[in-house]
């Protein structure tokens, strides 16, 4: 039996229900929806980012600017505001794109890491930037490793900056954390210990970039980056054998690679080394014969070519390349080099007589016997009339030889020989069209004999070379 307290609470139990039924209702109602709208928005998500992602890697940045701009409505994430800001720059809205950029990673304080590297990045793009510059990239930096510590190109980034501020030490260590976090780093480490004479840390740094050299040319043979950089490291590890071989293989699965001035620096190292050891001439001679075949205009061989005849005062070695000369061995470039100590002797006869000779027996010879006479231009003290001898004595018998002409017009024109001049630089210049000091030469020329249009014409073309250069 129940009492009247009991049914007037059930009433009100009853009421209270009835009073709530509208919002379970709702509920019930609603949660659908809600469900709905969250898995739309979800699928909008999805396919905003596809098509982003998409329209990014194809480069169509208008596009990428649409998709990720609806994206980052849906879901602001950092990630995407990154992308809509590269693609806004892309897009050639710098302003908005660099906005978006400052918004995600200021540099007083940390914010997305990559955005910190992309801004670090856009601040290095110029070599002279100014201190103020450098310093900004490098808080970029600083902030990007808070959380990007293991990438190595923030450690390279940084190191390049620290150079730029003269911080060798922060450098060096930078660059010893990118080398370790990415062993390709290990050549830059190389190169820079080489510089700053850190001996024992180049060989050993040497030795990891040859490690991770070798596995790379042998992956992808036609890296001549690489194979370039392994030859190098072998040579300073003066294991020459292998930087030959590694240059020999490379001219025969990449034949259009320029192998040769490589190979001529690498003769040209392995002559230096053995030179310190006191070998025998023959020897040395047969690194720089072969030098100079590898690279005919190598002015650092014919430098040792010039000295290697010079270095005994007393003539001991130039009795012994006229014995090799007697005896029919490297006769064209013993011939060469007895032409330049007979030079510095002063003996023209004597080396007109040797470098036609030489040139006569290597063809490759020819720049070095027009180089010879060409110093005397870059002397101070050259003497430009024995200069001309010389050249004048080689042009007899090789007439339409394009460098002797440009030289014996340089030669002239320093005499003031206008005319004379202008006749050997103009039938030069077809072959030599992008040389700076000929179109100088030509400028002076035509100025001496009133001409100073054409004049002008040639102090832009120089103008405009030396800028390219």
């Amino acid at each position: 039996m129940m009492y009247d307290g009991d049914f007037e609470r059930g009433e009100r139990y009853f009421s209270d229900l009835l009073m709530g039924l509208p919002a379970v209702l709702g509920c019930l109602v609603l949660t659908p929806f809600l469900l709905y709208v969250w898995s739309r928005e979800a699928k909008l998500e999805d396919i905003y980012r596809h098509a982003a992602t998409r329209a990014y890697d194809a480069q169509q940045h208008d596009l990428a600017v649409v998709c990720f701009d609806r994206l980052i409505r849906i879901n602001p994430r950092l990630e995407d505001r990154f992308h809509l800001g590269l693609s806004l720059v892309a897009a050639g809205d710098q302003e908005r794109g660099l906005r978006i950029m400052s918004g995600i990673a200021s540099p007083e304080k940390q914010g997305f890491g990559p955005a910190h590297v992309w801004q670090a990045k856009q601040l290095m793009v110029n070599p002279e930037a100014d201190l103020e510059t450098i310093t900004t990239a490098i808080s970029h930096l600083s902030n990007a490793k808070k959380t990007l510590y293991k990438d190595s190109e923030v450690n390279y980034l940084l190191a390049t900056c620290f150079w730029g501020t003269g911080s060798t030490e922060r450098a060096l260590e930078s660059l010893r954390d990118a080398s370790l976090q990415n062993p390709a780093y290990y050549y830059d480490l190389f190169k820079a210990c080489q510089k700053h004479k850190l001996l024992p840390e180049t060989n050993k740094a040497a030795e990891l970039a040859s490690d991770f050299l070798k596995q790379q040319v042998a992956s992808h043979p036609l890296d001549r980056d690489a194979r370039y950089r392994y030859v190098e490291v072998q040579i300073w590890l003066n294991v020459f054998d292998n930087a030959e071989q590694i240059l020999l293989q490379g001219a025969d699965v990449d034949p259009d690679g320029d192998w040769n001035k490589t190979l001529a620096k690498a003769y040209l190292a392995r002559f230096r080394q053995r030179k310190s050891e006191r070998v025998s001439l023959d020897e040395l001679l047969s690194y720089l014969q072969k030098a100079l075949a590898a690279d005919p205009e190598s002015t650092d061989v014919i430098k040792e070519l010039a000295d290697v005849g010079i270095v005994d005062p007393s003539g001991r070695i130039e009795k012994m390349l006229e014995q090799s000369l007697t005896s029919g061995r490297h006769n064209a470039i013993v011939h060469f080099v007895l032409g330049s100590r007979r030079w510095q002797l002063n003996l023209v006869d004597d080396a007109v007589f040797h470098m036609k000779r030489a040139y006569k027996l290597d063809k490759s010879l020819s720049i070095a016997a027009n180089n010879l006479a060409y110093y005397e231009l870059l002397k101070e003290d050259g003497d430009l009339q024995r200069g001309l001898e010389l050249i004048d004595e080689l042009l007899q018998e090789f007439p339409d030889s394009h460098a002797f002409r440009e030289t014996r017009g340089q030669l002239l024109a320093g005499l003031e020989r206008w005319e004379e001049a202008l006749d050997e630089l103009e039938y030069a210049l077809p072959k030599f069209p992008q040389e700076k000091r000929l179109h100088a030469s030509l400028a002076l020329c035509y100025d001496a004999i009133g001409q100073s249009k054409l004049a002008s014409q040639h102090r832009e073309i120089a103008a405009a070379v030396q800028q390219s250069n």
